[in-house]
């Protein structure tokens, strides 16, 4: 296999140069994050994973989420609501694209997705992965600056949707402080399930369980963002009736929003479902192979195709923080079958 990568092979006859052994194994024992691809490679990657995701799971969650504000105005039922959506995603999937919503709810997830994947790149070149208080920069970082970014598009999609599809869709009524509010609070809620919880999670099942780590993290990244529809549905439908019902009393909102609970909830659950676990897993296998495509082709074997690698700045005594990342957490089992991985020989 070439360098790790096992969906890459050589050409018959041809093996990987000395040059390309020495540096690879250059960068992954004297420099972590230190190879020679361009962060701007990296970066066309994240963001193009980010779209390519975000927009294969907008349709179900366009659906959905206008599914649940038609319920909560009482204008259609959830399930009359649900299967009028389902209808026209399935025989009329072409107006999707005449449709702001959809457009709106691809755009939300896109730049979620973007920020996500971005941190990550940063934080991996930047951060020494030796240092104790990397992790937590880095999962703050990734946390806070997701956050942001979803809560701004999200909240304004959602103030959106409840202009366009609930009960004051007809008038240009503006969207109470109090449901901006709520929006918010269940949106970090929503991106903490999404990004930065499911690691938890996944360590949590491999240590008490006989799940290896791959298994455990594609669970996690299902589990967890359906699980915090418990917490987050509540507010998303009390958000709703404040809109909707702008003078109603406590115990009006009490009923109206525990009446539709149930099903909003787990109807939800699949919204999410879709939006970061099948999302979030499909991000995650485009990076994978999108790095790993980017790094061979800056980091081509001597034979007769392509550059040949450039001696890493670190063998010429020269700083790591200007450097490429190193090839992503991958086997690195050279020609001569030396892994030049120190954490895969520690873990081996």
């Amino acid at each position: 296999n070439y360098a790790g990568f096992p969906f890459f092979s050589l050409p018959r006859g041809q093996s990987i140069s000395s040059n390309y052994i020495a540096a690879t194994k250059s960068c992954h024992a004297m420099a972590p994050r230190t190879c020679a691809t361009p962060w701007q490679a990296d970066a066309v990657v994240d963001v193009g994973a980010a779209i390519t995701s975000a927009t294969s799971a907008a349709p179900l969650i366009l659906t959905i989420d206008r599914a649940v504000v038609q319920a909560m105005a009482g204008t259609h039922s959830l399930g009359r609501a649900l299967g009028i959506g389902i209808k026209d995603l399935v025989t009329r999937p072409h107006l999707l694209l005449r449709q702001l919503g959809f457009w709106m709810t691809a755009g939300v997830y896109s730049v979620t997705y973007m920020a996500a994947n971005l941190i990550d790149t940063v934080c991996e070149r930047k951060l020494d992965p030796d240092d104790p208080k990397s992790a937590y920069i880095h999962g703050t970082a990734k946390l806070v600056c997701t956050t942001a970014v979803n809560m701004g598009a999200g909240v304004a999609k959602d103030a959106a949707f409840a202009r366009m599809f609930g009960a004051n869709s007809s008038s240009l009524a503006p969207t109470p402080l109090l449901t901006y509010g709520l929006f918010t609070c269940r949106d970090v809620l929503t991106i903490s399930a999404g990004f930065s919880v499911p690691p938890l999670v996944a360590s949590a099942l491999s240590s008490s369980t006989e799940m290896d780590e791959k298994k455990a993290g594609a669970a996690a990244q299902i589990i967890t963002p359906m699980g915090m529809q418990c917490f987050c549905t509540p507010l998303h439908l009390l958000a709703l009736n404040i809109y909707n019902m702008p003078n109603a009393a406590v115990r009006e909102r009490v009923a109206d929003v525990g009446q539709l609970m149930p099903q909003a909830t787990l109807v939800r659950m699949f919204r999410f479902c879709a939006a970061y676990g099948v999302g979030g897993l499909m991000n995650k296998s485009l990076l994978k192979h999108g790095h790993a495509f980017v790094a061979l082709k800056y980091a081509e074997p001597d034979h007769g195709v392509g550059k040949h690698i450039k001696p890493s700045p670190v063998q010429q005594g020269a700083s790591c923080d200007s450097e490429p990342r190193l090839l992503r957490r991958r086997s690195s089992v050279g020609a001569d079958g030396v892994n030049y991985n120190p954490r895969d020989r520690q873990e081996n």
